[in-house]
């Protein structure tokens, strides 16, 4: 089993509607490690994720959909060197 990191970007109605601490919770339960954060645009909610191969396909399977207030309309996402972090943050 491998482990990858991504950085993603998430487009659409994604502010305002409890992405990132959904996103904190989903994290947790697929034992993802990094961090989300609104843009400073507002244009879109950012997070870079790192997990075992299984759980972070999951995870960024749940991306793609979101919260049940929410409306992804685009994600972009670039795998990016594994950082070893343990935990995820919201700033």
């Amino acid at each position: 089993m491998g482990r990858k990191r991504f950085r993603i970007e998430i487009f659409g109605r994604v502010q305002g509607v409890g992405f990132r601490q959904a996103t904190w919770n989903m994290a947790r339960n697929y034992q993802i490690a990094g961090w989300v954060r609104n843009s400073e645009n507002h244009h879109c909610v950012q997070l870079e994720a790192e997990g075992e191969d299984e759980n972070i396909l999951r995870f960024l399977d749940w991306i793609g959909e979101g919260p049940a207030l929410a409306r992804v309309d685009h994600v972009s996402q670039e795998e990016i060197s594994i950082q070893g972090n343990e935990e995820f943050n919201i700033r």
